[in-house]
């Protein structure tokens, strides 16, 4: 019999295969599973690793290879004029070590894409919904401000601070500032809008509550004082500039979101002191190169082609001046810490339940030991009197998810606590309304002052 042909002995048609996968893994799983696939991979290796990449990168890979260039080069504060240009990086063949850090780096880029969309796209999906125009662009701006921040960032400047010399200080001060605005001086009026865009996207985001890998409400702060800080910890209770992030990078902007704070140490904070980094370090540049090319603030929405959901309304209170993304739902409750308070739902507790000296506290670790989105899922179980016909599932605005969950959150407590110690105490007549609950402890344990009161607190 004679032997069956193997279906990868024409080199240009599995050369078409292979170049045609869809991200690197795949490619060195293939070239690992025959080796006739090696064989053909290994006559041409930078062509197929190169087409497989831009599969994988996408229309951006320009950026994305001008960005991982000159960090392997460690380019710092030089002029854009000495910054390898978009159009030339497919000279030379792309070596694994770019492979790898590209790879790592889309990935930053794809999950905030990711929040980037379910924010300000499509609130119903926390995945992508942004069309291939649309991602394409979204791409292009973020590499194009990692570049940036790369060379003009903390790891890009290479001053020494603290020193006697304050001539010297200052003209290495207005050396960045030059290098700086050339910077964005070579991008496009468009590029420019859309980095200006994501700019405003990512500084919203260390604002935003995190889900710790521990599962807990809870809020890491990046906003005006220049000392790391977080609500969780009670001697250092203060937050620090919401650029601070930005100024290491996208990356250091997704991890302090997840709750990684592992690129923050007091060398990072006191050399960012003693940079004097304006507020509003990226726009401040953006703005003036615009506002040199005579460009007016633009209207309308940068990046995107179409917001969907832009027209729905609150299913309550059916406002106008609330709408489209900012509206509240199951699939973006992730963001609520836009809402709620860094200290978590306390404050949101009804009358005197924020000051109950006993349960306080207690309240408080039921809280934080679910994400938001668990919580608020909980918290509609125990739906009562006028808000029957609420569904979970609407789309509601701040006011009214913050009245619905300010009216239901002594019940979910209530509830839970009865489920954890099976018992049951005596109602207090004045309920949350108490005012014996918030100074004597006696009477705060031994009473139930979770629950509707049934005489007016005198």
């Amino acid at each position: 019999m004679p032997l069956t042909k193997s279906p990868f002995s024409n080199a240009d048609v599995t050369d078409r295969i292979l170049s045609s996968l869809p991200d690197v893994d795949t490619l060195h799983s293939a070239i690992l599973a025959s080796k006739s696939i090696y064989n053909v991979f290994h006559d041409r290796p930078h062509s197929t690793t190169r087409a497989v990449v831009c599969n994988q990168i996408g229309p951006a890979l320009p950026q994305a290879l001008r960005l991982v260039r000159c960090e392997r080069a460690n380019i710092c504060l030089r002029p854009v004029n000495e910054l390898p240009g978009e159009d030339e990086l497919f000279k030379s063949p792309i070596t694994p070590e770019e492979v790898r850090m590209l790879v790592e780096k889309a990935k930053v880029v794809d999950a905030l894409e990711d929040l980037f969309s379910c924010r300000e796209k499509d609130k119903r999906f926390r995945k992508s919904q942004l069309s291939a125009v649309e991602s394409a662009r979204f791409h292009a701006a973020m590499y194009r401000l990692w570049l940036f921040t790369s060379i003009c960032g903390f790891q890009g400047r290479d001053m020494e601070y603290g020193r006697d010399d304050d001539e010297e200080s200052h003209d290495e001060a207005e050396a960045v500032r030059l290098v700086e605005a050339t910077y964005f001086a070579s991008l496009t009026t468009t590029q420019l809008r859309e980095i200006e865009r994501v700019v405003a996207f990512l500084l919203q985001i260390p604002k935003r509550q995190h889900e710790s890998h521990h599962g807990a409400c809870r809020r890491t702060y990046l906003p005006s004082s220049r000392r790391v800080s977080f609500w969780h910890d009670p001697t250092d209770i203060d937050e620090f500039r919401s650029d601070y992030a930005l100024f290491n990078g996208p990356d250091a902007v997704l991890k302090t979101r997840m709750g990684d704070t592992s690129w923050m140490d007091s060398n990072l904070l006191e050399n960012f002191d003693m940079m004097d980094v304006p507020e509003n370090w990226v726009s401040a540049h953006i703005s003036a190169v615009l506002s040199h090319r005579g460009q007016r603030e633009q209207a309308g929405t940068v990046l995107l082609d179409e917001v969907i959901g832009e027209d729905d309304r609150c299913a309550q209170c059916h406002s106008d001046s609330i709408s489209g993304v900012d509206l509240w739902g199951p699939s973006n409750w992730h963001f609520t810490s836009d809402i709620f308070e860094p200290l978590g739902m306390t404050p949101r507790l009804k009358s005197r339940l924020q000051s109950n000296a006993a349960e306080k506290g207690e309240f408080h670790s039921a809280c934080t030991s679910l994400t938001y989105p668990a919580l608020l899922d909980e918290v509609f179980e125990y739906k009562a009197g006028s808000y029957s016909h609420w569904d979970k599932n609407d789309w509601l605005c701040e006011l009214c998810l913050g009245k619905f969950v300010t009216d239901h959150l002594h019940l979910w407590y209530a509830a839970k606590r009865r489920q954890q110690t099976q018992t049951t105490r005596e109602d207090c007549w004045y309920g949350y309304n108490c005012r014996t609950q918030t100074h004597y402890v006696v009477h705060a344990k031994a009473l139930n002052h979770w629950c509707e009161p049934t005489k007016e607190d005198a």
